[in-house]
């Protein structure tokens, strides 16, 4: 048989057998009442799990032995149908959307796609719209939009959120489902968001409340979980398309520039995104608070340090810098059941200047000559891989690895001194997470998982002669190469009860450990080394009661733990003037028990209310203390005699409060809304706690056309008075107002601003907006820097 003939022949054989494949398996499309195909409808059978394609299609064999079909989708009511119906409808499933007057919003809190209204726990989400029209500088500034996550700034290059009374490591950041928290997350103010780029932020969620079932170590105040732009596929043969943005701000002379790239097939694609920000020193208002001006700073002439006065005292000298961040994604599906995805993400930023420092005296002289971050930079791969196999463990399962590399220093030189310490940390972790989903019949569900973390940290010191150049060994912040490591197993059940009622329950065990070894060549610790491990068991139990569409109720109690990181159990820093931190190796986790309850009505069709109330109970508390060593109270550090202080469980403390709000649609383009939060808090000692925000408020008033979008909004914080503040809030008289007493106080503001966005085109759009338009000088709680003054915001867009 000669060639020809042979290729003849296969080709044959090749149509024959597709042919017969196409003969016995039916092309079962899925679509909604419109006719539009749905895109990842899971499809489950007696042996076998699908979903559909992009265009709404699936193969189903008959012979598998399947005579119905179960079809799931977070924005869909499930449907069953059996073998007759499909035929009679010519293999066409038509969904019907879920009829949630409440809320329709598909989430990714609990690790896998779901609509909010489906979880016991409060949840916000922030959308690209609002970041489109409110142009947020940082990831920390969009938060902010929440209306109800408080930011605390320490310098312009920071951020650090508050929740329920919660702060810094006892928050969960989560991106792409891979968690950034890592053993050096500090209980301080903690400004990592930043690393997230919010120009290429898809979605943003913020969950309130013990997160610990899903997330482990650390959720106790709640968990903010960012994703970033998706590759998506093409039904096409190839596409292309991205977004350019450029963006000014007069407060700070900001200057942004943002590209987005995709490139996409019918089984490849492609995401690269780019954004740099240069950022000068910022201006704060002009009215009100003199105790806010910049009077002071400090120049440095042939090494020769001078404190001048400010001519400009609204000007925040030294606060201005640069960050670039980078987003690198490739996405491959080789078939209906696998998914594959690869991402890089890098952040990097200049030198930052930590203000706060800048503005301490020593007599007549500021303390600092300079203060600074280094670089802080963020870089991390991973990939995931999303199946639906046939299965009896599990319909979907998610395995997802990462490793990241982060480097911070830390950079001090006294007023006319020649020595500039340094303090560099270096971590690397890897982590692997593997999530897995069971759907059974009557509408309940399963959810497991594994997750593993293992994190390395190097630490150095080092004290330079900026005259002469020469340099030294300095203590480290950490013990060099010391470790932290968690091993997680969860499990989570989810069960309708009836048209009206949901259940969710789930239970996680968690083992964490670390190790280390002190250098006593700079200290005489009582301890040499460290080395540990506890193990935590927490649970979540919640409701969901509809009873009918336009009412909800929800309650959810649930635990948290917080185990000891190395910044917990091993820091030396110099946390406040004339304070230091020393370790504390027998410091035991911290345990949270939290309760909710919460409703929402639709009172009319365009009147709708809210409250949630919430009350939480700390156990063995974290909290600073004062300390001694070796018999001694204070201790010399970096060429000061200073109190020591110390981490330490403390028995127990409580934080309360209520959150609530409100939307009314005047007429079919005007609408109002509002939030407004209160919180209370204190240990065990009758102390207030530093992560409770005062009373704070936002009220909108937005017209919105096809093309054109306008919101009028008010912000608004409540005071903190000297008796509220926490007690090492008290000491910080540089940051705050001073009341009729002399007494370091947080007064109360509000500001007035606009927002506006005109789509011209599907090709281009403009975004502009002044904020604090009355230019009240304001700080907000525990801030180190002043807010911006008069803010005039403009951004271009353009799309393809």
């Amino acid at each position: 048989m000669n060639v020809n003939h042979t290729i003849r022949l296969l080709f044959f054989i090749s149509v024959f057998i597709l042919c017969t494949i196409e003969l016995n398996a039916q092309r079962i499309s899925v679509t909604d009442k419109q006719g539009q195909p749905i895109e990842n409808v899971v499809v489950i059978g007696d042996d076998f799990t699908s979903h559909t394609d992009s265009t709404g299609y699936l193969l189903f064999f008959p012979e598998n032995g399947s005579r119905s079909l179960l079809l799931i989708h977070p924005s869909y009511q499930r449907r069953q149908i059996g073998w007759d119906e499909l035929v009679s409808n010519d293999f066409v499933v038509i969904m019907n959307q879920q009829l949630r007057q409440l809320g329709e919003i598909t989430v990714n809190a609990m690790r896998r796609e779901q609509t909010a209204d489906e979880l016991s726990q409060k949840i916000d989400v922030i959308s690209p719209a609002q970041y489109q029209l409110y142009q947020a500088q940082t990831s920390a500034d969009l938060l902010q939009h929440s209306g109800e996550v408080f930011i605390q700034k320490s310098q312009m290059g920071g951020g650090s959120p508050m929740i329920r009374g919660f702060s810094a490591n006892r928050i969960v950041l989560v991106v792409d489902g891979i968690r950034m928290n890592n053993a050096i997350y500090r209980s301080g103010n903690l400004h990592n968001v930043l690393a997230l780029d919010a120009s290429a932020l898809e979605q943003s969620e913020v969950i309130y409340g013990p997160g610990s079932v899903i997330y482990g170590s650390d959720a106790l105040g709640g968990v903010i979980h960012f994703h970033t732009l998706k590759p998506l596929l093409s039904t096409r043969a190839f596409n292309t398309s991205g977004q350019m943005m450029t963006r000014f701000s007069s407060a700070n002379f900001e200057k942004t520039a943002h590209l987005d790239l995709t490139l996409s097939g019918k089984k490849w694609a492609s995401s690269t995104s780019f954004t740099f920000s240069d950022f000068d020193d910022l201006f704060m208002g002009k009215r009100q608070n003199d105790d806010y001006l910049r009077k002071h700073y400090v120049v440095s002439i042939q090494g020769i340090d001078s404190t001048v006065v400010n001519p400009q005292p609204e000007k925040q000298v030294a606060s201005g810098y640069s960050q670039l961040n980078l987003i690198q994604k490739i996405r491959y599906r080789p078939s209906e059941q696998a998914d594959f995805e690869y991402a890089f993400h890098y952040s990097g930023s200049s030198d930052i200047p930590r203000y706060d420092r800048l503005l301490q005296y020593s007599g007549e002289e500021l303390k600092y000559a300079q203060w600074y971050y280094g670089p802080q930079q963020w870089m991390m791969h991973s990939v995931k891989g999303e199946f639906t196999p046939t299965s009896a463990l599990f319909n979907q399962l998610t395995v997802l690895a990462a490793i990241q590399d982060y480097t911070e220093s830390r950079h001090d030189r006294r007023f006319g001194q020649s020595t500039l310490n340094s303090r560099r940390e270096h971590v690397d972790i890897v982590s692997l997470n593997v999530d897995a989903t069971k759907f059974f019949a009557g509408d309940h569900s399963l959810f497991y998982g594994f997750e593993g973390i293992f994190n390395k940290i190097h630490s150095a010191g080092s004290a330079l002669d900026i005259t002469s150049g020469t340099a030294e060994a300095l203590a480290p912040r950490y013990p060099d190469n010391s470790e932290w490591w968690s091993l997680a197993a969860y499990l989570s059940y989810k069960q309708l009860l009836g048209e009206r009622t949901s259940m969710q329950a789930g239970a996680r065990y968690n083992l964490t450990g670390m190790r280390g070894v002190f250098d006593r060549q700079f200290y005489s610790f009582p301890f040499e080394k460290f080395e540990n491990s506890d193990g935590a068991t927490t649970v979540n139990f919640g409701m969901v009661f509809n009873p009918w569409p336009a009412l909800r109720f929800n309650l959810n109690t649930a635990t948290g733990f917080r185990a000891p990181n190395i910044d917990d159990a091993a820091k030396v820093f110099d946390s406040e003037p004339g304070s230091v931190i020393v370790p504390n190796p027998e410091l035991e986790p911290e345990y949270a028990s939290s309760f909710e309850a919460g409703s929402r009505w639709q009172i009319s069709q365009g009147l709708s209310a809210g409250i949630t109330m919430f009350y939480t109970r700390l156990f063995n508390a974290m909290v600073r203390r004062g300390g001694t060593l070796n018999g001694s109270d204070s201790l010399l550090y970096d060429g000061e005699m200073s109190r020591i202080n110390m981490l330490t469980n403390a028995s127990w403390a409580n934080i309360g409060g209520i959150s609530a709000h409100a939307s009314y649609q005047l007429l079919s383009r005007f609408t109002l809304k509002g939030n407004i939060n209160w919180q209370s808090g204190s240990d065990s000692d009758g102390e207030p706690l530093r992560h409770v925000a005062p009373l704070f408020a936002d009220v909108h008033a937005i017209a919105k056309t096809g093309s054109c979008e306008l919101d009028l909004y008010v912000l608004a914080n409540g005071p903190i008075s000297y008796e509220k503040l926490a007690p090492d809030e008290r000491d910080k008289t540089y940051m705050y107002a001073r009341d009729e007493n002399g007494n370091p106080y947080s007064p109360s503001w509000w500001t007035l601003n606009l927002k506006g966005r005109y789509v011209f085109s599907d090709f281009l759009a403009l975004s502009a907006g002044i904020e604090n338009l009355l230019n009240v000088r304001y700080r907000p709680y525990s801030s180190g820097i002043v807010a911006p003054g008069l803010n005039a915001i403009i951004s271009l867009n353009i799309k393809w």
